[in-house]
């Protein structure tokens, strides 16, 4: 059977972060390994926080025979689009620049501040945070952890003392990065052998900028608080309340101190649940996979516009 090629344009860094590959990287492994089509990563470069099973999915440039081009890349322009239709059709992903007026299809899974029509049910959790869940091989998870914190991938030495100085100091906190992740207690910080997912599963509360990790957060059964690093960030954090129960304590550099002290401390009190079964929340995030393909199946099986153009 010949399965249709998508090409996936995606990136990260200083502008992007690592949320837009993360989630591109969930939906190539889904498509491969459901069979459902041939998707390819397009980068030049192979990042070193994803697992080396991924870089089979990479490829430099849009593979050939590709029937689709999904763009997770933030906002396009006219240009982008143009060139990208010359030859294929395109879907983007919670892109608000003029080019996504003339994408085959835009989908929003983020709120954003332009249109109110994202589809939360469509959400697509990093491949990381899905792929440790799933080596958790269902066993239950305690809340053990008082709080988690997501300030970066790279997070400086000030900005980690910053967050802590915010957190009772009895309690126990994880510094979510990566495999370099670190746990707080008894004012001593000591590394911590953890999955990404394991300490989100284990923790109370997650407190982190807007982006993919506070819904990870909220599917782990984690309470929210965000601290942003822009007022642009804190604008969607309000947005998100609405539909994940945030609380935004505003951008890090004007926040109220003792009062981010005490709503951190009062919530830490106010657990949703005293354990969790990974093998429920995977069923969630696969439901939003398969949400995701329904909505873009009809793009995937037709034939690439290049191959039309030749015949």
């Amino acid at each position: 059977m010949r399965h249709s090629v998508v090409s996936i344009i995606t990136g990260w860094g200083e502008d992007l972060g690592v949320g837009h590959i993360q989630r591109m990287a969930s939906l190539a492994d889904f498509l491969n390994r459901k069979k459902y089509a041939r998707a390819f990563l397009i980068s030049h470069e192979k990042p070193e926080f994803l697992p080396s099973s991924i870089y089979d999915y990479i490829s430099p440039e849009i593979e050939p025979g590709t029937t689709c081009i999904i763009r997770d890349i933030r906002d396009s322009n006219m240009d982008d689009m143009l060139n990208l239709k010359k030859n294929h059709k395109v879907i983007v992903v919670d892109d608000c620049g003029p080019g996504r007026n003339i994408a085959d299809l835009a989908i929003d899974l983020l709120p954003n501040l332009k249109y109110a029509n994202h589809k939360k049910e469509l959400f697509i959790h990093g491949y990381n945070f899905t792929d440790s869940i799933r080596r958790l091989d269902g066993r239950h998870i305690a809340k053990t952890i008082d709080c988690a914190i997501y300030c970066g991938i790279n997070p400086s030495r000030e900005t980690v003392a910053f967050y802590l100085s915010l957190i009772p100091h009895h309690s126990t906190c994880a510094i979510l990065s990566g495999n370099n992740s670190l746990l707080f207690k008894d004012g001593e910080l000591s590394s911590l052998l953890k999955s990404h997912a394991e300490i989100l599963l284990s923790s109370i509360m997650l407190i982190s900028h807007f982006g993919i990790t506070l819904y990870e957060g909220y599917i782990a059964g984690c309470r929210l608080l965000s601290i942003n690093p822009t007022e642009y960030h804190s604008q969607l954090s309000d947005i998100a309340t609405k539909e994940i129960g945030v609380i935004n304590l505003g951008i890090s550099s004007t926040i109220k101190i003792d009062q981010a002290r005490s709503n951190i401390s009062d919530i830490m009190q106010n657990p949703i649940l005293d354990r969790i079964n990974p093998a429920i929340v995977l069923e969630k995030i696969e439901r939003g996979l398969e949400e995701f393909h329904s909505r873009i199946r009809p793009f995937l099986n037709d034939e690439p516009l290049i191959s039309k153009k030749k015949k």
